[in-house]
């Protein structure tokens, strides 16, 4: 194993817009040894999640099947996975229930629409990483 895939991070994103999930992805693109994952719906990604571990999930909060703040909840009962760092995006409005989700360990929000320099710089000190 080289050192290079030694220190590859991954990077997961549940969103069901599929555009929103491009622009996640390009707008991270300068980071050093990244792999992007992603699924469009919150079952799809709560099953990468067991297979792959990610470094830091990006997630939307309205989306089919099951929504961000379930997978959310359901991620931080599982010992194994509840440190994982969890970037809310979501033009959700209901404030009594987001503050409830933050209130969980390794949780921020990013309000949509965002600014990707914002998105770029919450990233990169997630993962350790100048971009």
């Amino acid at each position: 194993m080289t050192e290079d895939t030694a220190k590859s991070r991954k990077i997961l994103i549940v969103d069901d817009d599929a555009s929103i999930r491009l622009l996640v992805r390009s707008s991270l693109r300068k980071m050093k040894n990244v792999e992007f994952f992603e699924a469009d719906n919150g079952a799809a990604g709560f099953l990468l999640v067991e297979k792959i571990s990610p470094d830091l999930i990006f997630l939307d909060v309205v989306m089919p099947v099951m929504n961000g703040i379930d997978f959310l909840v359901k991620l931080r009962e599982i010992k194994e996975r509840n440190t994982i760092p969890v970037i809310l995006l979501t033009g959700y409005k209901d404030k009594q229930r987001l503050e409830e989700v933050l209130e969980l360990p390794n949780t921020t929000l990013i309000t949509k629409p965002f600014i990707v320099e914002d998105l770029v710089k919450k990233a990169g000190i997630l993962l350790n990483e100048s971009v």
